[in-house]
């Protein structure tokens, strides 16, 4: 019942009934949210764009900014969207209000391989201003990250900006072990998602993995010098050796340029 116990993917009886989720082999499919109502999971459709338009219409412009390191229309940040389709190497979620074509959109999220490492990808979220603090994030983080998994996955990387604190939230208390750091003003955050998520909720969170421990005073300050992201380097395909790692105090250290996920 909603709000009460529910098997994770492994069959645990200790995550709450919002944190269920589907078998590696589903994406898509109803979910119901820690207030008990149910909400539908699929990938973005060619028939989207309106939705997707009326969805961007009720998100703030401090959200998008926060999505999109930099202030963007809502023009923009739907092309952004639909550029971001479903293919080998990324997967273009919403969340909507039933599976009717017509169904309101409530939330999105992707991941995308878009550094030299093929077995880490980027992963990033956006909600309606007015569903907010429903789980609907953490629900769509966990079947990314069970698809992702699929694909042969093993790592996600977010860079989240300083004062986007939600955001934070939800990677901090995802279950899955994390290690986070600061780097050109940019808080960067790794997920291993190898294994599905600890029914625990929250771990330990590893701290100055990668360039310098994070400041917890730097939160409050907004640093939007970061705005574009590079044309990443030709990456091995799956199977073989992963990338060397690259280090991203290097890649950050351009102004004007975002990090990539390496």
């Amino acid at each position: 019942m909603p709000g009460g116990r529910a098997r994770t993917e492994y069959g645990a009886m200790t995550n709450p009934e919002w944190m269920w989720m589907p078998p590696d082999s589903a994406v898509e499919g109803a979910a119901t949210l820690r207030d008990g109502a149910r909400v539908w999971i699929r990938e973005v459709r060619n028939s989207d764009p309106p939705l997707l338009q009326a969805f961007l219409a009720e998100v703030s412009e401090e959200a998008l900014e926060y999505r999109f390191f930099a202030p963007v229309r809502a023009e923009r940040a739907l092309e952004e969207i639909l550029r971001s389709r479903t293919g080998e190497d990324q997967l273009s979620l919403v969340a909507a209000s039933g599976p009717e074509a017509e169904a309101a959109i409530w939330a999105h999220a992707e991941f995308a391989v878009v550094g030299p490492d093929p077995f880490t990808a980027e992963v990033a979220f956006l909600v309606r201003d007015s569903h907010r603090g429903r789980g609907l994030a953490t629900l769509l983080l966990y079947r990314l990250a069970a698809a992702a998994r699929r694909r042969g996955l093993s790592r996600f990387c977010a860079y989240v900006l300083p004062g986007n604190d939600g955001m934070l939230e939800v990677l901090h208390n995802s279950g899955f072990p994390a290690t986070e750091s600061l780097i050109g003003g940019v808080i960067w955050v790794y997920l291993s998602i190898s294994e599905p998520p600890s029914p625990v909720g929250r771990l330990p969170i590893t701290r100055g993995g990668v360039g310098r421990d994070l400041d917890p005073s730097l939160r409050e300050t907004r640093g939007t010098e970061v705005a574009a992201t590079p044309v990443p380097a030709p990456r091995p395909k799956r199977g073989s050796e992963p990338a060397e790692e690259i280090d991203p105090a290097s890649a950050a250290a351009e102004p004007g340029v975002s990090p990539s996920c390496a």
